[in-house]
């Protein structure tokens, strides 16, 4: 691994006619760099124990739609927390109410 420091000396020590070359090189990884920086560093939510899911996210584990879960959520069928304005769910909590419904 290089760092910049040395990428420098590096540069410095390459041979003119092997610049073309080199610059594009760099420009190649600068570019696979960026795009690495702009994708999102999110993993895909596991459903682990104690981890907060999105409506969407959990309504994907479910196989349902995060309409219908939002609506079970505001009528208190479903358990949730509440963020101010967000709405998140814990998966465990989750499965265990879908396993024994409240009448």
């Amino acid at each position: 691994m290089f760092d910049a420091q040395s990428l420098r000396e590096h540069a410095l020590k390459v041979p003119a006619v092997d610049l073309p070359a080199l610059i594009g090189a760099l420009a190649e990884a600068a570019a696979i760099a960026n795009r690495r920086l702009l994708e999102p560093t999110q993993q895909a939510p596991t459903g682990e124990p104690g981890e907060l899911l999105c409506a969407e996210e959990m309504a994907r584990q479910l196989s349902i739609k995060p309409s219908w879960l939002l609506e079970q959520a505001r009528q208190g069928r479903v358990p949730h927390v509440r963020l101010g304005k967000y709405v998140r769910f814990n998966a465990t909590q989750v499965l265990k109410s879908a396993e024994s419904p409240n009448d």
